[in-house]
Formats: C-alpha cells, structure tokens, sequence
C-alpha cells in the first residue's frame, strides 16, 4: 500500500507547510520535497531555500486581460495559451 508522501507542491503558504513537517520532525528535502508553483524572495529567505516555478506574472496578466477583451468583444480566441516558465531548484527539492 502507499503510505508514503514524496512531495508537497504549494500555491501560497510554503512556509506554513514547512513549519508544519518540521513540528512533525519530517525532514526537508531528506523525507520530502516541498516546492511551489509561484517563486519569490520569501523562499530563497527560508531553510531550506524552497524550490519554484518562475515566469513572467506581468505578462500571464496582459494575455489574461487581452484574452478577456477579446472574449466580450466577440471574437473567438485559442482556449490554451502557453506562457513560457522556469523551474528554480533549490534546496528544499535536491
């Protein structure tokens, strides 16, 4: 059976998640490997440094609003939009 968790990928609370496995003595990254899908100073200030996706959030939000326009405008847009991203491994994934 599986009874093992092998890794926590966050969207915002990292550092809850990271205070929460070390009060139950689990290790990062030795046990766990914990990373989120948004990077910032905040996790490059933790120990471990937290691993993350990086990209562009200025340009995901003019293709977002440019893609809402044009919807109430009328017109037919592509339904996938692909942005370009980076994983920073750090620390908390090695």
């Amino acid at each position: 059976t599986w009874n093992r968790l092998y890794a926590v990928v966050c969207d915002s609370g990292e550092e809850a998640v990271l205070q929460e496995l070390r009060a139950r003595h689990i290790k990062v990254p030795e046990q766990v490997k914990l990373a989120s899908f948004y990077d910032s100073e905040l996790l490059t200030s933790s120990t471990p440094q937290i691993s993350a996706a990086q990209f562009d959030g200025e340009r995901l939000g003019a293709t977002a609003c440019r893609m809402l326009l044009d919807i109430l405008a009328g017109k037919q847009i592509a339904l996938r939009q692909m942005q370009g991203y980076q994983v920073i491994l750090r620390e908390s994934t090695k």
